[in-house]
């Protein structure tokens, strides 16, 4: 499921494993399923690969154009992951970033320091 996909990255991620292979097989089951990952799911997906600095440009670009699309459904703490990994991944979303950040100006009370400096 694309809750699987996304909470699997994000816990090798976290623990800090290199597993190359496991990114990619990720990536490979993630990319045709974009459409279906949650907000949640879309920030934890991009945080865990720019975290594990595994690259799936393909995959970045799915999950930015979905992201793109369901921006305004993002809490503040996903909009900040996202806005992080896509810096961290050196990524050129120009569409996705503009709309993080009307996202983010909108909601800008609701942020929480911690949120908003820790990836």
């Amino acid at each position: 499921s694309p809750q699987g996909l996304s909470n699997l990255a994000w816990s090798v991620a976290t623990v800090g494993a290199e597993a190359p292979r496991l990114f990619s097989l990720v990536a490979q089951a993630a990319l045709p399923r974009v459409q279906d990952f949650a907000p949640q799911g879309l920030a934890n997906l991009a945080w865990a690969f720019a975290t594990a600095r595994a690259e799936s440009p393909a995959l970045l670009r799915g999950v930015a154009q979905e992201a793109a699309v369901k921006a305004q459904h993002f809490c503040p703490q996903e909009t900040a992951n996202l806005a992080w990994a896509l810096a961290a991944l050196s990524a050129d979303e120009p569409r996705l970033l503009g709309r993080l950040a009307a996202q983010a100006a909108g909601s800008i009370a609701d942020f929480k320091p911690q949120e908003s400096s820790s990836h």
